[in-house]
């Protein structure tokens, strides 16, 4: 579901560049920004800002249609951009960042499904989720280190997807 008249906010202009050694120059990959923004560092926030700039859109557009309302949606966007740096660079990263992103938006609305935060979703990916089981997954943390998606999530998105979710 998208909220209509809702735009989502400008992107946050590119971050500052710190110099090849600080990886936060526009020049610099996805990787080395979800690397960058993942540490303990001055430069994590620009570099956090500057690839939450890259992808604002696309990941609005799609928290949207997982959420009922603006509000839920930039709950939505801030969580699942917080936990995809955090499992980006705990997992050794993916190969693309965007779709890694996608993907933790799903899994961080799943653990809103099986929590208080179930009313902010939108019913179509509450059905989809109490189909593939992915509702009951636990949550983010529980098992092995980088194991971020239950099984059931992780073989809905392997196997023919149904819906936008599956998609990604």
């Amino acid at each position: 579901m998208t909220h209509p008249g809702h735009a989502p906010p400008p992107s946050p202009g590119p971050a500052a560049s710190s110099g090849p050694s600080g990886g936060t120059g526009p020049a610099a990959s996805d990787r080395e920004l979800a690397r960058t923004a993942g540490q303990a560092s001055a430069a994590a926030s620009a570099a956090a800002r500057e690839l939450s700039g890259r992808h604002r859109r696309a990941v609005f557009a799609y928290a949207a249609r997982c959420t009922v309302a603006p509000a839920a949606t930039e709950l939505l966007c801030t969580a699942a951009q917080s936990a995809a740096v955090r499992s980006f660079t705990s997992d050794g990263g993916t190969p693309t960042w965007r779709p890694h992103l996608l993907g933790t938006v799903v899994e961080t609305a799943a653990e809103w499904g099986a929590g208080r935060l179930r009313r902010h979703l939108a019913p179509e990916l509450l059905s989809w989720l109490a189909e593939s089981g992915a509702g009951a997954a636990p949550p983010r943390g529980a098992g092995a280190p980088g194991a971020r998606r239950g099984p059931a999530l992780r073989d809905k998105h392997d196997r023919q997807p149904r819906g936008v979710w599956g998609q990604v």
